[in-house]
């Protein structure tokens, strides 16, 4: 007997992807005030997960056999 993974919905995909882009945000808006390229590039990498999930969030759930 193979053990269940369980898959999380697209809606959690869309909500995290949210988070990360309001994230990235502020961490985007702290890098210009305050003019640190950390700032910069953590608001970037961010920014990037916000896309990833939200790409992770359109893709088709598998069906059950």
């Amino acid at each position: 007997m193979e053990p269940q993974e369980r898959k999380p919905s697209p809606n959690f995909y869309k909500i995290v992807a949210v988070a990360f882009l309001f994230i990235g945000v502020v961490l985007i808006w702290q890098a210009a005030v305050r003019h640190e390229w950390l700032f910069w590039a953590l608001g970037i990498m961010t920014i990037l997960n916000a896309i990833m999930s939200f790409l992770k969030s359109l893709v088709p759930r598998e069906t059950k056999n």
